[in-house]
C-alpha cells in the first residue's frame, strides 16, 4: 500500500537525521556523502561511482546514477539500498556486523561464566 507523501519539511529532516548516522557509522565504507540544498543525498562509492538519494513516503531511491533499474527501486532503509548499489559497502557493512555480533557473543560467554 502506497504511504502519503512527505512534506518537503519530513524529507528535509529525514535526509539530515540519515545523512547525520551516516556520516557517523559509515563513513569509512564510501568515498563522500554530501548533503545537497534540495534534501538529496549525494555520494560517491567506493568503487568511484556517483549517485543522489531522495527519501519519499515509500522509501529511499536514486534519483541519478546507477541503473534504470536501481532508479525505479524503492529501499525501506538507506543502508539496504547502499548495500545493493556498492559491493565494497556490502563487504564492509557485513564486516561490521560480523564485529559486534561477536562482541556481543564474547560478551554474554563472559556474563555466563561470572554467573
Amino acid at each position: 500500500m502506497k504511504r502519503p507523501p512527505l512534506t518537503e519539511h519530513q524529507v528535509s529532516l529525514l535526509t539530515k537525521q540519515e545523512y547525520d548516522h551516516l556520516q557517523a557509522a559509515y563513513s569509512t565504507l564510501v568515498q563522500s556523502f554530501e548533503m545537497l540544498e534540495n534534501s538529496s543525498l549525494k555520494l560517491i562509492t567506493k568503487e568511484e561511482q556517483e549517485f543522489q538519494l531522495r527519501v519519499t513516503g515509500d522509501g529511499w531511491k536514486v534519483t541519478e546514477g546507477g541503473s534504470a533499474a536501481e532508479r525505479e527501486r524503492t529501499w525501506e532503509m538507506v543502508e539496504d539500498l547502499l548495500r545493493s548499489i556498492s559491493p565494497r559497502f556490502k563487504k564492509g557493512w557485513d564486516m561490521m556486523l560480523l564485529e559486534k555480533l561477536e562482541a556481543l557473543a564474547a560478551s554474554e560467554h563472559h556474563t555466563a561464566e561470572e554467573a
